[in-house]
């Protein structure tokens, strides 16, 4: 992803600074504000593109980073970075130390060897991991565990442990460090996991 850092910086801080404060922005409405006139510092994203969703994040996060540091050191305001949004507060004196030290994921977004280091199958994997963290559907269909069911190439009405023996022969033929495909592999892992969850209810 080609991106200018120093033009999209200063229209982040541009942007950033036209915001009433206190409010909230989600990083989908930063994006795209910044793909549009004036701006246009962003390019448009292909979303079918994962590699480079996780770009366009890195490199806004990294420098909203570098801004609330910016901006604490300026004691200007005070950037939230959450996940998916952004908000703005007044500074109060004294927050400049406490800011810094409650966000674990600031030394990873600020160290820019992580976006050249980051390859396609590390966003995949680090996709799977967050979902996986998410709340599992409680309710599984019928339908929607016969289709899992075929995903694996296992039978309905077998056994978690059958379908587990599908599941682990199908997620290593498909595995990427294989040759497989990452779709399918990540097609394999949803299927097993709806299964479980359906046989689980």
């Amino acid at each position: 992803m080609q991106v200018n850092l120093r033009q999209l910086k200063t229209d982040l801080a541009q942007l950033l600074s036209q915001l009433a404060v206190p409010t909230e922005i989600s990083e989908q409405a930063l994006i795209h504000q910044l793909q549009q006139s004036p701006y246009q510092s962003l390019p448009q994203l292909d979303l079918q593109q994962s590699l480079e969703l996780f770009q366009c994040h890195f490199i806004l996060y990294h420098l909203l980073y570098q801004l609330r540091l910016d901006w604490l050191k300026q004691e200007k305001a005070i950037i939230n970075i959450g996940l998916a949004k952004v908000g703005l507060v007044r500074y109060q004196t004294g927050q400049r130390d406490s800011i810094a030290a409650q966000d674990p994921l600031a030394a990873y977004y600020l160290n820019f060897d992580n976006f050249n280091q980051t390859a396609e199958k590390d966003v995949d994997l680090l996709l799977d991991n967050f979902f996986k963290q998410l709340k599992r559907p409680v309710n599984v269909s019928e339908r929607q565990y016969i289709a899992a069911v075929k995903v694996l190439g296992s039978r309905p009405g077998q056994s978690l442990a059958e379908h587990k023996k599908a599941y682990l022969k199908s997620a290593l033929k498909h595995h990427p460090d294989r040759k497989g495909e990452t779709k399918e592999h990540q097609n394999i892992t949803q299927a097993w996991q709806v299964i479980q969850d359906y046989l689980k209810t």
